[in-house]
């Protein structure tokens, strides 16, 4: 698909936009896809107010603009009211695929058949769109054929003699309907896909930047609907009086009749697919699809146990089962994770968490339709689900119908943590993978046994001092990506070379250790806090690494404390999925505070270890190398042995004038705009490595030698040779996993060209940063202005970097670096 194409998908909220800009990241799609949000202030603006708001944005940029409009929330199916359901899961063509990619895919083949405009489609309704045979040189319709009691429910165009839009009807009875369509038993049902010319669309576009018309709507709380409002002006039929009268208590009235004076020049063709088209309208609707598109196929992304068993009519999107569980038939769960529990057929489930740390299970029948009332008050907006510390826990209090409900579907949404839907995807795929590779998982429970075997016993029972504040530098790996991590480092051994920097002349990571009156242990991260509580660990909660550092160095209650202490993280200036070792070097600042604040007399070696055992017992599956970029000073080769533990031994390399200097003051971290999630990569190159993927095998070798060649080049100061080896690196990461790069990180690339003389992504790749330097004559601050100008949609902007060494330039191996 060539790039005058572009595909915009509307979301319901900054939240929604903000997470389904994540999930297309992870896609592989045939052009640019960018997310707009159509309701920003608690007030949708309508279909077509959506669409006059991408036209804002995109008119002039792109020939052919395809609207995918999300409805705003998904209230028939709540499964998919947080992330869209667009993003519902079924099995196509021999392999897993959304609701969205195939919409995509569909009407990208329309685009070939046009030279300028604009399409727009709905969500949730999925048509073929081969073979058709109309030309575009007027605005179209598509419609197929459904029955009259189907018609009723949605949008129907009558077409005259001549194949033009004679009426639109929108939600009329079936005997009003049969009326226009001179007695015929069925009727032209309105799929929610038109397409505009480019003179409708220049029409539009004008139209909306004289009147300001989105910004109107959203002042005045008002809606425009694409159908009822704008292709309802093309139909022949159509009356202004009547189409007035519908807007008159609108204080946008004078607006409106200015929108229907542009639009009744234009006319409308009404394409019949002939065709039926697949809507997920309602849950009983989507199970039915799914299952049908499928085939045998009904569990999608989801891991169960042996003892669990699932009908083959159910469907599983996303899910989690362990222990003994059961479900019945025709049900459909999503975003869930549950522990022996019976689930009776017919039923809908689905997790929500809550900004509050609170998990919700929505349990429903697959035939309530949420938009009905009960008893005079919307079954929308009717308290009764349960807030509780586990899915497992709230499934439980619906079944057993406590005297009073908690919390309604809507007060759900406008609760909901949307960022907690990548974490909960990571830690299935996290369940999926320790089924599936079984010496992975073997490696991982040993070294976790030799931690706890060689951990020595603390005295918790007095403060070495009452406050310890850490900072430390984030990583830049350059060469040995993935030889630090397992199985390959416990086969092999692995070798690092890496760097601590700084970020625009500060130090990102900071943790905080004090000590508190009240006996306690408590958290806190990101405006968030908890209180440690022995025995309770949710994998998915906000602190499991908190957790899993307490786990990990012997701390079990705070009964073994002289007092309370709380252990605060904050990181700044870098962006969430950096790929640049936060989470693990967040780790070891952790357990450096804590040895500190209680004088444990842990060295730098330990440190790195318990960081290691700390990755496995969360299950992340980290290896050494972040630690020891933040722990070490500068440019430092790593090396290991083969075997468990890991004998880590690190040289710190002495720096000459030119490579000191082109780090210093020409080399910058680019931000991609996309979260990198180092372990969505992990289960890739598991399977590659482990199943003996040539490629893979080779990439691994090829990166772990290409620490020889940095070598060289610094020995040198040969800057060329440097830059040469990072360029070098960038290409070897694609062998070991065709993850590690995306069509957006590699269009980046391209465009950063002229501008770079090396470029790597950081990390496992995938996402994050770029690590660059810049090319002569281009300086950091004037980058950041041309990044600007390339990648407007890109919040973030790059970061100027430099070698990081702690305050004494020469620590023996153990002693504690920080500042």
């Amino acid at each position: 698909m060539k790039s005058d194409v572009i595909v915009v998908l509307t979301t319901s909220n900054p939240e929604q936009n903000k997470l389904d800009t994540r999930l297309l990241q992870n896609m592989t799609l045939p052009c640019a896809v960018a997310t707009v949000c159509d309701n920003e202030n608690d007030g949708s603006i309508g279909s077509g107010g959506a669409f006059l708001q991408v036209l804002d944005l995109y008119y002039g940029q792109y020939k052919k603009i395809i609207v995918i409009n999300s409805g705003g929330y998904s209230k028939r199916i709540m499964n998919y009211a947080v992330k869209g359901k667009g993003f519902a899961h079924f099995h196509h063509n021999g392999k897993e695929v959304t609701l969205l990619e195939c919409i995509i895919e569909n009407v990208c083949r329309l685009t070939r058949c046009f030279r300028e405009g604009a399409i727009v489609c709905c969500s949730d309704i999925l048509v073929q769109t081969d073979n058709i045979e109309i030309d575009f040189d007027d605005n179209v319709g598509f419609c197929v054929p459904a029955d009259l009691q189907t018609a009723s429910r949605h949008g129907v165009m009558v077409e005259n003699a001549e194949g033009y839009l004679q009426h639109y009807l929108h939600k009329r009875p079936p005997a009003m309907l049969q009326a226009y369509t001179e007695g015929a038993q069925t009727a032209l049902l309105d799929t929610g896909m038109v397409y505009f010319c480019k003179q409708t669309l220049q029409t539009l576009y004008t139209f909306s930047q004289k009147t300001k018309f989105v910004d109107c709507l959203k002042k005045s709380a008002e809606q425009l609907c694409l159908y009822e409002d704008i292709v309802g002006v093309f139909s022949l039929a159509t009356d202004k009086n009547a189409y007035l009268e519908k807007a008159s208590h609108s204080v946008l009235k004078k607006v409106r009749s200015e929108l229907y004076g542009a639009l009744t020049p234009y006319h409308m063709r009404v394409c019949n697919l002939k065709r039926a088209f697949i809507h997920f309208g309602t849950m009983r609707e989507s199970v039915a699809n799914i299952l049908r598109l499928s085939g045998s196929r009904h569990i999608f992304h989801s891991f169960v146990s042996a003892k669990s068993r699932c009908a083959k009519s159910a469907v599983l999107d996303n899910v989690c089962l362990n222990g003994k569980c059961e479900i019945g038939d025709n049900c459909l769960i999503s975003d869930v994770v549950l522990t022996d529990v019976s689930i009776q057929k017919d039923t809908g489930v689905c997790g929500v968490k809550l900004k509050d740390g609170s998990f919700v299970c929505v349990v429903t029948s697959v035939f309530e339709n949420p938009k009905d009332t009960a008893n005079g008050q919307p079954i929308w907006e009717i308290p009764r689900f349960y807030k509780a510390g586990s899915f497992d826990a709230s499934y439980r209090d619906f079944i057993q119908q406590k005297n009073s409900a908690e919390i309604s579907m809507k007060e759900c949404l406008e609760q909901a943590d949307y960022g907690f839907c990548t974490l909960l995807y990571d830690y299935i795929q996290t369940q999926i993978d320790r089924h599936r590779f079984g010496q992975y998982l073997e490696y991982r429970e040993r070294i976790i046994s030799r931690h706890f075997a060689d951990l020595p016993i603390f005295d918790f029972s007095r403060f070495a001092q009452p406050y310890v504040q850490v900072h430390l530098p984030v990583r830049v790996n350059l060469a040995g990506t993935w030889t630090d991590a397992m199985p390959y480092c416990i086969d092999h051994g692995g070798k690092m070379l890496n760097m601590a920097v700084t970020c625009e002349g500060a130090l990102p990571i900071q943790v905080r250790a004090e000590s508190i009156d009240e006996h306690k242990i408590e958290f806190e991260t990101n405006g968030k806090k908890e209180v440690f509580q022995p025995g309770i660990q949710n994998e998915l909660s906000d602190f499991n690494l908190f957790h899993a550092v307490l786990k990990t160095i012997g701390l079990r209650d705070a009964n073994e404390l002289a007092g309370g202490f709380r252990l605060s993280v904050q990181v700044k200036n870098i962006d969430h999925g950096s790929g640049l070792g936060v989470s693990s070097i967040i780790l070891a600042g952790c357990f450096l505070a804590i040895n500190r604040l209680f004088g444990l007399g842990l060295t730098k070696k330990q440190i790195v270890s318990f960081v290691f055992a700390a990755e496995q017992i969360m299950g992340t599956g980290g290896g050494w190398q972040d630690q020891i970029g933040a722990l070490y000073s500068g440019i430092k080769l790593s090396a290991s042995l083969p075997g468990i533990p890991q004998n880590i031994r690190v040289t710190e390399l002495n720096l000459k004038e030119n490579i000191e200097k082109m780090i210093a003051g020409e080399s910058v971290l680019i931000p991609t705009g996309i979260s990198h999630f180092g372990k969505s990569i992990v289960g890739d190159v598991m399977e590659r490595y482990l199943s003996g993927n040539e490629a893979c095998l080779s990439g691994f070798d090829a990166i772990y030698h290409l620490n020889e060649l940095f070598l060289q080049a610094i020995e040198a100061d040969d800057t060329d040779f440097f830059c040469d080896c990072v360029n070098r690196h960038a290409q070897m990461l694609k062998n070991i996993s065709h993850e590690t790069v995306t069509r957006q990180t590699q269009d980046m690339a391209q465009v950063l060209q002229p501008y770079v003389r090396a470029l790597s992504l950081c990390g496992a790749g995938g996402g994050g940063y770029f690590y660059a330097v810049l090319k002569d004559g281009v300086t950091p601050l004037a980058f950041k202005e041309i990044f600007a100008s390339l990648f407007p949609a890109i919040q973030s902007t790059p970061k100027q970097i430099d070698i990081y060494r702690f305050r004494h330039e020469r620590y023996s191996d153990d002693r504690e670096e920080t500042d």
